[in-house]
């Protein structure tokens, strides 16, 4: 069968709808629950500690992990988990490369609004961590933001796909105390210490309404 993709604006539409019916103020409630009790992620490693948790109202943003580096607290090191709105993913290229889309048209209204003075152009690339349990397959975006003091930040975005996932690295360094870096170790030691939630009932009643609805 041909894959199924939702719309954003469709999915919003479809939760509006699902709220009005009886069981899903609980589906909604486990879906976010889920993230509580089933996201796994390192505290302290070698090199970061863990300083905040957030699981977001908004059901297609998921949760947040923002780290610190131990030597170089200034680092801006964040993590995000959500669900991957769509019914089927199984172009996974395609779906990470929508993901990654969606984040630098993120950052280039920051500038339109004047948060941050520039952008530089995005390089993208294949990203792949091998472990003795498995391997990653993932992309990687590599770009320079600029901030309205004339301070340049090194930056990067790191996309990969579980369960029914994603997983977004958000990496930035101040040029005025590293050298040109990038989040290659963070993620290296971050990603196989990552477990996301299962599929939640609330997520598989919404895709399952909408390929009954678009047969």
């Amino acid at each position: 069968m041909k894959p199924i993709y939702l719309l954003f604006t469709v999915i919003l539409l479809a939760i509006s709808g699902c709220m009005s019916t009886q069981n899903t103020p609980s589906l909604f409630a486990t879906h976010q629950q889920l993230y509580n009790t089933e996201l796994i992620a390192p505290e302290v490693t070698e090199q970061l500690n863990l300083i905040e948790k957030k699981v977001f109202e908004e059901p297609q943003l998921g949760a947040m992990l923002r780290y610190e580096d131990k030597l170089f607290p200034a680092d801006a090191i964040t993590l995000y988990i959500y669900p991957i709105f769509k019914t089927s993913w199984v172009d996974v290229e395609q779906t990470i490369d929508e993901s990654i889309l969606g984040a630098l048209n993120d950052i280039n209204h920051m500038v339109k609004l004047g948060n941050y003075l520039s952008v530089s152009d995005a390089e993208l690339s294949q990203f792949t961590i091998n472990t003795a349990k498995k391997s990653y397959h993932g992309k990687k975006v590599t770009f320079t933001v600029t901030h309205n003091n004339n301070v340049k930040y090194y930056s990067n975005i790191y996309v990969f796909i579980e369960e029914d996932k994603y997983i977004k690295f958000r990496t930035s360094f101040d040029s005025r105390t590293s050298r040109e870096w990038d989040g290659d170790s963070i993620v290296n030691e971050l990603l196989p210490l990552i477990t996301v939630p299962q599929e939640s009932k609330y997520m598989r009643k919404l895709r399952q309404e909408h390929t009954n609805a678009n047969p």
